[in-house]
């Protein structure tokens, strides 16, 4: 049986704020996590609010009892955002969350947008998938020491079933994607050399990487294959794949790897 899971990728660079905050959300519950928002206790504040999610798009428990769920699904409810302060450090560098169902309003804008004041923005426009997403929120060394960093939701039209988001050490699922090329350019570009690594937690026996723009999610040919296939590296028991690729074409308009999502297929 082959599996997929979701990981969200993009560019942008911001600074980290102060703020004095008291979570709901479960602080520390192990060694490789340092906060989980697992929604059994979620709700919406003020405006300003400090201790919770602040007041606009609806966070609400989920009703079956695991997770929560964003609710801009109502006309008459113009707020699409919301946000928190949570605390951000060094080695824990991992954003996770996993999505496990959406229902939009048919024939509406869908959107979804989850920025932080450091690392890279994670949105899709037109069409959001379900799976598991992990954002590298210090690749660019923007979290020096253990801080307050604020996170926001943007949700439009749907309703937004969410598990969990998590910061953490390591995740289970993650893929790495680096090029000595491109490190001063602080871009990928057509030409690039490019290493893909991908770390799972269990082991597999075959293991690919797809392309989707996040803009509806069209799938995109690297080099004019769908997929990007790897091989496992020595010693890992499976766990541990890569490929060395030159970056020589990209199906589309789409110049530069910048707003993308990498799909990991694995079995």
């Amino acid at each position: 049986m082959k599996y997929s899971k979701f990981f969200g990728l993009a560019a942008a660079v911001a600074a980290l704020v102060c703020a004095d905050v008291n979570a709901e959300m479960i602080v520390n519950p192990d060694d490789n996590t340092l906060w989980i928002e697992n929604g059994r206790d979620i709700k919406n504040g003020s405006a300003d609010a400090g201790d919770d999610w602040r007041a606009g798009v609806k966070l609400l428990p989920d009703p079956a009892g695991e997770g929560f769920i964003i609710d801009s699904n109502s006309d008459a409810d113009k707020q699409c955002s919301s946000g928190r302060y949570v605390k951000v450090a060094p080695e824990y560098s991992w954003l996770v969350w996993e999505i496990t169902a959406i229902a939009p309003i048919p024939g509406k804008y869908l959107g979804l947008a989850m920025p932080m004041m450091v690392g890279p923005i994670s949105e899709f426009a037109g069409n959001i998938p379900t799976g598991i997403f992990v954002r590298n929120i210090n690749d660019r060394g923007g979290v020096t020491k253990e801080n307050l960093c604020f996170l926001s939701i943007y949700a439009y039209n749907s309703k937004i079933n969410v598990k969990y988001i998590k910061m953490v050490k390591k995740p289970d699922y993650c893929v790495e994607m680096k090029s000595d090329t491109a490190a001063k350019k602080q871009k990928i570009e057509l030409g690039d050399n490019v290493t893909f690594k991908v770390c799972l937690k269990e082991p597999a026996e075959d293991v690919s990487l797809r392309f989707h723009h996040v803009y509806t999610m069209p799938q995109l040919n690297v080099n004019g294959e769908q997929a990007v296939q790897l091989k496992a590296e020595d010693g890992s028991d499976g766990k541990i794949w890569s490929a060395t690729v030159p970056l020589k074409s990209i199906s589309g308009d789409y110049k530069l790897l910048r707003a993308y999502l990498l799909i990991i297929d694995f079995c």
